[in-house]
């Protein structure tokens, strides 16, 4: 509901909490973690499948991020996209490809 509604996960565990499942903020970010920690070993074996691909289309778009982090010294940042045939990866800088 978050992506395809566009409901923001505050105002989706009100919905929940009218309807009778008291759910707590806390009870959802640890369902976010136990769901990172079973989707790592998945996500890691689709980066090895694109890494392996002998053949990728490549995209790179820019778009201004109004963060100070250590690693940038601009607002600059940019999405990188590799599509082959079976995966496709994202990356935000290109910098996180190593």
């Amino acid at each position: 509901m978050k992506y395809y509604f566009q409901v923001p996960l505050h105002r989706l565990l009100g919905m929940l909490w009218m309807r009778g499942l008291p759910v707590t903020e806390s009870n959802n970010v640890g369902n976010f973690h136990t769901l990172h920690d079973l989707l790592t070993p998945l996500y890691k074996r689709l980066l090895q499948i694109n890494q392996k691909a002998d053949h990728w289309h490549v995209d790179e778009t820019g778009w201004k991020v109004f963060a100070h982090t250590e690693k940038k010294e601009n607002f600059n940042w940019w999405l990188w996209i590799f599509a082959s045939k079976q995966t496709l990866r994202t990356n935000r800088d290109i910098h996180d490809l190593t």
